[in-house]
């Protein structure tokens, strides 16, 4: 499993929010997260988790909170094992 720390840093480097202020429950737009960083969210997690994420899981409806954001690269990290 990935700290969930690690992923607040990437989400934190493209929000408007300081990282120790980022709480689960936050919506992406809320934080700064528009769809065009929502695409810079997901490359800059792929180049730090070293992961790729399928397309069909990049549902922009899915993904709306931070929650949803470190369940998703979970995912990813344990079926790169």
């Amino acid at each position: 499993m990935v700290t969930v720390d690690k992923i607040k840093q990437i989400i934190a480097g493209l929000s408007t929010i300081a990282l120790d202020e980022i709480e689960l429950k936050d919506s992406l737009n809320a934080i700064g997260i528009d769809s065009l960083k929502l695409v810079e969210l997901v490359i800059a997690l792929e180049n730090g988790l070293g992961v790729t994420f399928s397309d069909s899981e990049l549902d922009p409806n899915s993904l709306r909170t931070v929650d949803d954001i470190i369940r998703l690269a979970n995912d990813y990290v344990e079926r790169k094992k």
